[in-house]
């Protein structure tokens, strides 16, 4: 079955928007806007976005403009604990970046990306798969001996609704690792600011930048088939899978 629901509502700093039928425009409780304007206008200057699963099934992706309002809608939705958790590790992560031996594991880790990447191209063919059929592609992946001992990665694509294959990063692997993994920079893969759509099966931060700065994406066990009203497309550089 093809995944056909879409992310039809965005909800910046409690103001709701609406997404067109065909995602040409955006409609606010005042003004209606193309997808670019609303992009320049509104999505670029709001630092995190927040994608639940919950939500996202229904069709709703949040965004703040402030650190203390975000935190407080976690608060509210029982998901506060799970983001300070996210924090420490990002903390550990960055002193990784300068600790001995990271370059060893920098080149240790661009095959292991460039290895799954072309596994998973294998395995679409292999299963004769459509890309947006993701719930078929997750249900197998759970099975597949390469994938499988993966207890979470995330896939990302060139253009919007899960077209063009781009790259796959590789998550924790069972026994669980407490650090997850991270990619603190896109060039390493040729896939630096180049992604439209994505989806994963866990938890997932995407940053605007390399080495974890700039605007944060957060991604609870979601599928965004279009990056664009958010400001996102073409702008993701470094990742944590967690």
């Amino acid at each position: 079955m093809l995944m056909k629901k879409k992310v039809s509502i965005i909800i910046i700093d409690g103001e709701e928007y609406s997404i067109s039928e065909d995602r040409k425009n955006i409609k606010g409780k005042e003004k209606k806007y193309t997808i670019d304007e609303f992009r320049e206008e509104k999505a670029k200057k709001i630092p995190i976005f927040v994608a639940p699963p919950k939500t996202v099934r229904e069709g709703v992706v949040f965004g703040f403009s402030k650190k203390e309002d975000h935190e407080k809608w976690l608060k509210e939705n029982g998901l506060y604990e799970d983001h300070e958790l996210q924090k420490k590790i990002l903390e550990k992560v960055k002193h990784k970046l300068s600790s001995e031996g990271y370059e060893k594991f920098k080149k240790h880790q661009i095959e292991e990306v460039k290895e799954a990447t072309t596994k998973f191209e294998e395995f679409m063919k292999k299963h004769n798969l459509k890309s947006d059929e993701i719930e078929k592609i997750k249900k197998l992946l759970r099975d597949d001996p390469y994938f499988g001992k993966h207890t979470n990665s995330i896939y990302l694509y060139h253009d919007i609704w899960f077209q063009r294959w781009g790259i796959a990063l590789p998550g924790k692997t069972w026994p669980w690792e407490f650090c997850g993994k991270f990619y603190n920079d896109f060039r390493d893969f040729g896939f630096n600011d180049k992604a439209s759509s994505y989806w994963q099966t866990d938890k997932a931060i995407l940053f605007q930048h390399i080495n974890f700065e700039g605007a944060q994406f957060y991604c609870h066990q979601a599928s965004i088939g279009d990056l664009r009203p958010y400001g996102w497309n073409d702008k993701v550089s470094s990742a944590l899978v967690l």
